[in-house]
């Protein structure tokens, strides 16, 4: 009965909840529950049953479980637990920024699904997608100019939405390598930076 107004308790607390955040805290209260259980089967030949023997178990059961989901709560993108479909590894620390090209931009529905508020990290459109858009924009071939126009217009969308963050990308290899790359591998490698 306590363990479930202690979980609806957390879900109306936290509004926006990570899967990773809320598998931390469920695991680090099991680690502690059980670890406070096994202490207690351990202290009970110490302690017995004298007048101070409730209230140790219940500071074993009050503290371990706080201990444990702290330290899960601190670490968990330190470590890695084997847990179905949760994964607590990451090499960065926050949200990752999404990279967006050109065909996503022209294709609009980015911006619908902005506006459902889905993405918590910032966009980034590097200036060789911007300058890629300008190009469709200003093409000779009707068609292709629409959809150029759409892109920019996607995009002006994207900058002036409050749910989502936008950034355009300076790149800084002026390589001859990196200009004789097609826009697709230049996403690529930047990607990989």
């Amino acid at each position: 009965m306590a363990i479930t107004q202690v979980i609806t308790l957390g879900d109306i607390l936290i509004p926006r909840k990570k899967l990773d955040m809320i598998s931390a805290v469920y695991f680090g209260l099991l680690i502690g529950i059980f670890l406070s259980y096994l202490l207690n089967l351990a202290l009970d030949p110490i302690v017995g049953v004298g007048t101070w023997a409730p209230l140790v178990r219940w500071m074993t059961f009050l503290i371990l479980p706080y201990v444990c989901i702290t330290l899960l709560l601190q670490t968990k993108d330190d470590f890695r637990f084997v847990i179905p479909y949760v994964e607590f590894s990451k090499e960065v620390k926050g949200n990752r920024p999404m990279l967006l090209d050109t065909s996503s931009i022209i294709d609009g529905r980015i911006a619908d699904l902005v506006e459902t508020k889905v993405f918590d990290s910032e966009l980034v459109v590097p200036t060789f997608i911007l300058q890629e858009l300008q190009d469709i924009a200003d093409s000779g071939d009707k068609l292709r100019r629409n959809r150029g126009r759409r892109g920019l217009d996607v995009l002006n969308r994207l900058r002036n939405s409050p749910h989502v963050e936008v950034r355009l990308h300076e790149t800084d290899d002026d390589s001859k390598e990196f200009r004789a790359m097609t826009v697709d591998q230049r996403l690529v490698a930047l990607a990989k930076d």
